[in-house]
């Protein structure tokens, strides 16, 4: 039996204990219904864990890894060490503050301390769910989809790497009507990426960097693969957003949009271009993860070097860019 959040983590309509005969699980990280960032419309995103990539501005880094983490959030935590005394593998300490904090390496994610803990201070990042139980939270907004054109958008972590699940939810919110939405950054082998994308209506590509050296060092992998997959989506998808994650010192240099213009001008089908400017809204996780944040002295951009990096990108390609999505 696999176990979902306890009911303090978890969205309506998704259950806390499911079996494989239920159907094929998922491993969630959150379902955010009425958004509007995620596509056109009013959709309902969901948000998957799993991810190959370690780009250091992620702001979900809770959604790397593929099973369900826990995290201490040291300001609501009392430091009364229930959580060290049922953690069965030695993964809680106590630091120098007198709070507790979990060593991720040693954490084997069965849930005692969640469970136990009386302040609430143990924040639990994922669950499962089966297609059937997830499909039901998209469909009560179906109103909402048809008078915005919204629909269901997939995201992650990397909606590929669990690209069965991706796939059959996907099959099954369009013969529902629901308008379907993949968000990917194609790293993962062309079968896999496919299968994950095939039954979208629309497709949102990541491109980071076109430099690999760049890509590697920054991402932890280079983006021959990424760039291939692109290639073949761009062959098979009309519907195809290419969005560029814009960090300030990092891949907005003009030199290095340039050439991801240029990347961008051979592909078959473009529909536009996303711009999605650098922010700071998940650097707390890091902290609570027990992990460094990398960009801590990085600078959000401001509205000038958005729009000349839009305004380069626009001239460079022939195509829409926007801001944002």
């Amino acid at each position: 039996q696999q176990r979902g959040p306890g009911g303090r983590d978890r969205p309506d309509g998704v259950s806390g204990h499911l079996m494989e005969r239920d159907g094929m699980l998922g491993q969630l990280l959150n379902i955010q219904r009425f958004c509007t960032q995620d596509g056109p419309g009013i959709r309902t995103t969901v948000f998957l864990k799993g991810c190959p990539l370690r780009c250091v501005w992620c702001s979900n880094p809770e959604s790397q890894a593929g099973q369900v983490q826990y995290a201490i959030d040291a300001q609501i935590c009392q430091g009364c060490q229930t959580c060290l005394r049922v953690c069965p593998h030695g993964a809680i300490e106590i630091l120098q503050s007198g709070v507790c904090a979990i060593t991720q390496e040693l954490c084997r994610s069965c849930g005692a301390c969640h469970e136990a803990c009386p302040a609430q201070a143990i924040k639990r990042y994922g669950y499962a769910a089966t297609v059937e139980e997830v499909l039901a939270e998209v469909l009560r907004d179906m109103p909402y989809y048809r008078r915005t054109g919204g629909g269901l958008t997939v995201s992650g972590g990397e909606p590929a790497v669990q690209w069965r699940f991706t796939r059959e939810l996907l099959r099954r919110a369009k013969e529902a009507g629901v308008g379907t939405l993949v968000e990917t950054a194609g790293a993962v082998g062309w079968e896999q990426l496919w299968a994950a994308l095939e039954e979208a209506d629309i497709i949102y590509f990541d491109l980071k960097f076109a430099s690999s050296e760049l890509h590697k060092r920054y991402t932890g992998m280079d983006n021959a693969l990424i760039l291939d997959n692109l290639r073949n989506t761009s062959a098979r998808k009309e519907n195809l957003v290419v969005r560029i994650p814009l960090i300030p010192g990092i891949n907005d240099a003009p030199e290095e949009l340039g050439r991801m213009a240029e990347l961008i001008c051979r592909l078959p089908h473009v529909s536009r271009i996303g711009l999605l400017p650098y922010h700071r809204y998940g650097v707390k996780k890091y902290a609570l993860l027990g992990r460094d944040y990398a960009l801590e002295q990085v600078p959000v951009q401001t509205e000038q070097s958005v729009a000349q990096a839009r305004d380069l990108l626009a001239r460079a390609t022939g195509r829409e860019v926007r801001s944002g999505i």
